[in-house]
């Protein structure tokens, strides 16, 4: 099944579009225009709902490669509940996209994000995670970033490391994920998955705090987060959460579908696990996290992937992701791009 297969089609929009309508409710926080969370557990009332307005109609797509099926793991459950959650899924979509404010870091460009075209330029760039809403009340998160303790050891994982004169996190306790959750009503155990996009500081360095979670990571970053955490070095991943729990890792060899409209696409070259991410939304149409595959519009007109493990994967992985979102008009969201991050809708406002 590919991507444009597994979403029906309709007249959305571009994730550039209308901005979603903002209205408060009695019983529940201010949405946007679209659902944002189900009622309180054994609550009767129904999801609010505010229309969006004044939308055009979105150009019909292309299509890319094979899309597997969910493959659940023996330890994730049972071979019937696995085919009644398989079952399940293709009755559910995606609702809302979430971009959340994880912090900062002076970023030297020239070293990186753009060797030999950026030498010697500064930036202040963002961690950004993504927070993915699904009609049957469950929430996905994409990426956690960087670990708290950045917050008191600016240098905590980089200090005496030639990386660290090049890259200088800057986060505020605000930027802590768990505070990120709590300002849209959700504690870390009202995520049902977390997607690691790769095994990097700044996108799975608080996935401990996750132990009821599934956590979805391509098995090249999981050997080599589980590698790394072992031998003390950056980019490590952990095997138990915080509280000493086995965290419940999901495998995945290639492309995967969540649920329709949610599918983790293999990009690899910044790293060889490394995934980013298609949505389809009920208005704002496709919307395609690059993540570190691109990291910013600069990459793209440059054509500069030198960066990562394997700089001509890196350069096939943007190239698919940049043929996809122009055969779709979609909004393509860079990993770091300092000039595109604040034009983006960030929560509490979403894309819907």
């Amino acid at each position: 099944m590919t991507f444009a297969e597994s979403v029906e089609p309709s007249g959305r929009v571009p994730g550039r579009g209308a901005q979603c309508s903002r209205a408060p409710q009695p019983s529940l926080p201010v949405l946007s225009g679209c659902p944002r969370r189900p009622p309180d557990a054994g609550s009767r009332e129904p999801w609010h709902l505010v229309p969006c307005s004044n939308l055009t109609p979105r150009r019909p797509g292309g299509r890319f490669g094979v899309v597997r099926p969910p493959v659940w793991t023996p330890h994730v459950t049972t071979a019937r509940k696995r085919i009644r959650r398989e079952q399940d899924n293709m009755d559910t979509h995606v609702t809302s996209l979430t971009v959340l404010d994880l912090g900062r870091a002076d970023i030297d460009m020239g070293v990186v994000m753009a060797p030999g075209d950026l030498d010697g330029v500064w930036a202040v760039c963002a961690f950004p995670g993504y927070l993915v809403e699904l009609t049957d009340g469950r929430r996905v998160l994409i990426d956690t970033g960087p670990n708290r303790r950045h917050i008191d050891e600016p240098m905590y994982e980089f200090r005496g490391t030639e990386f660290g004169k090049r890259l200088v996190p800057r986060l505020a306790a605000v930027d802590d994920l768990r505070n990120r959750l709590g300002e849209l009503g959700y504690a870390e155990a009202d995520i049902d998955i977390v997607v690691l996009t790769h095994n990097h500081f700044d996108h799975a360095g608080n996935v401990a705090d996750f132990p009821d979670a599934e956590i979805i990571i391509h098995r090249a970053d999981y050997e080599i987060g589980l590698d790394h955490a072992r031998n003390g070095r950056p980019g490590g991943i952990p095997e138990t959460s915080l509280d000493g729990r086995p965290l419940n890792y999901r495998i995945i060899d290639g492309d995967e579908q969540i649920v329709p409209g949610l599918t983790l696409l293999h990009t690899p070259g910044h790293s060889p696990g490394h995934l980013s991410v298609a949505i389809e939304l009920p208005e704002a149409g496709l919307v395609i996290l690059a993540i570190d595959a691109i990291y910013s519009r600069f990459n793209r007109e440059r054509g500069n992937y030198k960066i990562g493990a394997d700089p001509a994967a890196s350069t096939r992985s943007a190239a698919r992701l940049i043929a996809l979102a122009e055969s779709r008009d979609a909004l393509l969201i860079y990993g770091h791009d300092p000039d595109q991050w604040p034009t983006l809708r960030h929560a509490p406002d979403h894309y819907c």
